[in-house]
């Protein structure tokens, strides 16, 4: 959709404008969101605009993962910090088991 676009490519204000038009949270066909796409490419800024929107922290990709895994994954600090502030569960686990604190010991 133009907004999983908009966040995978940090696209701040085009992903303010599509969610002040009523763009919704979709996900895509391996059931990644907008959200996961700026959590994945590091877009710390677009992660917390989707979040003011409304972005669940909870919904989980095919394989499992949650934004928050996915911006550990990629050592993303900044949007680690705001995927936690707005409740993402640090005890969630993906498909293989591993918890978003498994990730970060194994990240280092």
């Amino acid at each position: 959709t133009p907004l999983h676009y908009a966040a995978a490519n940090g696209s701040l204000e085009a992903a303010r404008v599509l969610l002040s038009k009523g763009a919704r949270e979709l996900p895509d066909r391996e059931q990644e969101t907008p959200l996961m796409l700026a959590a994945r490419r590091c877009n710390a800024d677009t992660v917390k605009a989707l979040l003011d929107f409304g972005a669940s922290v909870t919904r989980k990709n095919e394989r499992g993962e949650t934004a928050l895994a996915l911006a550990i994954d990629n050592s993303n600090e900044p949007t680690v910090r705001h995927l936690l502030n707005y409740g993402a569960d640090i005890e969630a686990a993906d498909d293989e088991g591993l918890s978003v604190i498994d990730l970060a010991i194994l990240r280092g």
